[in-house]
């Protein structure tokens, strides 16, 4: 749990002013601010009875202490436009009990009312419709709240002004409880944006704000995660973390497979997986040795060969990867290979970076750098220089992880190395064992 500000900014003429109302109110006065997790509910039946008891017509997701809003009574008119608690513990997970306040200590006694409920809508509130919010200073209106882990909330302000009434729906993404140290896309966002000038509110950003700040952190991210090379080198890294294992089984008489979308570029040969009789290597060649090797021999047995090519080449959808294998398997083998993949860009959709909290903030940097570029004026700057310093301290780190070798190949074939996160191989035609 943490604090949750709610902040939002008025403007005349583009000039910071005081309105005559701010609260917190939807326009269909039903709530300040809602789980984005949590969602109406349709009454089928309340109780007359002390604590009044509410059943819903499906499952409806509340946990004791929440905050719940009447509307469109049937029978039960008394509750009408109010909020009360739920209690669910001890119930179903279609009923609950009502109670006065979230600490559940008075109940909501119905035996006095009009008559039982028959139907209505049962709403999930964070913060109550009609909640005043907090003039911090000219033109700048607040409301905090507590709020939970791994919830996105949507926050309702309603502002009057000259006669005129304004509503802003402000969205607010999920913290994660799980980070630590690392920065999210979220977090990430609020940097760049406070780094601009822009608060570290997003119910203060325009659409416009928003847009740009997913354009210059994608940018960043970009410029991390394919880097140029490092002063002094010839060639960019490549990082270890972007170097996942594939494994697949082949299928008898089939030669050509499709790779997953995420499938950039082998790294080293394919081989055969530990529960194969035999682990030599499949080594890497062009498809059009494959296409020649199978227009003179079309055979079936146990791969050796392996060669990649576009499936399609076009624009109107993602190009697929194809593995060609020679000869074609005959029969269904493991094969393993290691590639670099490819990155989708940062969203909420895919908040966590690549690499981790051990380069949270060369990204940072990284989004520093670009924001510096783009909006202040400043290409090749101090924010570049400083992104640089954090790209070799990261690169240093990532090479600390990353095996000088990556093994001998017990066919006396190749032996593959790694230099500056790129690998180049070495014939071995002689007996490593006998000098």
């Amino acid at each position: 749990m943490g604090t949750r500000i709610i902040s939002k900014l008025f403007k005349v003429d583009d000039v910071l002013t005081n309105v005559t109302t701010a609260k917190l109110s939807d326009p269909t006065g039903t709530y300040g601010v809602k789980r984005d997790d949590l969602s109406a509910s349709t009454i089928t039946g309340g109780t007359l009875a002390n604590p009044v008891v509410i059943t819903t017509s499906a499952a409806h997701g509340l946990s004791d202490g929440q905050m719940v809003n009447f509307s469109s009574m049937v029978g039960m008119t008394d509750l009408e436009g109010l909020n009360y608690y739920a209690k669910v513990t001890g119930y179903s997970t279609t009923t609950f009990a009502l109670y006065q306040e979230t600490g559940l200590t008075n109940t909501v006694d119905g035996t006095g009312f009009a008559g039982a409920a028959t139907g209505g809508t049962a709403t999930p509130a964070e913060v109550a419709d009609g909640t005043a919010m907090t003039n911090s200073s000219t033109g700048v209106y607040e409301y905090s709240f507590t709020d939970q882990d791994d919830i996105a909330y949507t926050a309702y302000v309603e502002f009057v002004y000259g006669g005129a009434t304004y509503h802003f729906e402000c969205d607010y993404a999920a913290r994660s409880s799980t980070t630590g140290l690392d920065l999210t896309y979220s977090t990430l966002r609020t940097e760049i944006a406070d780094f601009l000038g822009w608060t570290r509110s997003s119910g203060n950003w325009s659409t416009d704000e928003d847009n740009r700040l997913d354009a210059v952190l994608n940018a960043a991210y970009r410029q991390f995660i394919y880097p140029i090379p490092l002063e002094g080198e010839p060639v960019a890294h490549r990082w270890s973390f972007l170097r996942p294992k594939y494994e697949f089984d082949t299928v008898a008489s089939t030669y050509t497979y499709d790779l997953p979308s995420t499938y950039g570029a082998p790294v080293g040969d394919m081989f055969y997986d530990e529960d194969e009789d035999e682990h030599r290597i499949i080594e890497h060649v062009s498809p059009a040795m494959i296409d020649r090797n199978r227009a003179v021999d079309d055979a079936e047995g146990r791969p050796y060969q392996f060669a990649l090519r576009p499936k399609t080449v076009g624009m109107a959808s993602a190009q697929v990867t194809q593995l060609m294998l020679y000869p074609t398997p005959d029969a269904a083998y493991g094969i393993v290979s290691h590639y670099d993949a490819k990155v989708d860009p940062l969203s909420e959709a895919n908040p966590y970076p690549l690499g981790g909290q051990a380069h949270s903030e060369t990204i940072l940097q990284s989004c520093r750098d670009i924001a510096a570029a783009r909006y202040k004026d400043q290409p090749k700057g101090p924010e570049h220089d400083l992104f640089l310093e954090r790209l070799r301290a990261s690169v240093e780190s990532d090479r600390r992880h990353s095996p000088k070798t990556l093994g001998f190949n017990n066919d006396g074939r190749r032996i593959t190395h790694t230099r500056h996160g790129t690998e180049f191989s070495v014939s071995m035609t002689g007996n490593l064992g006998t000098g």
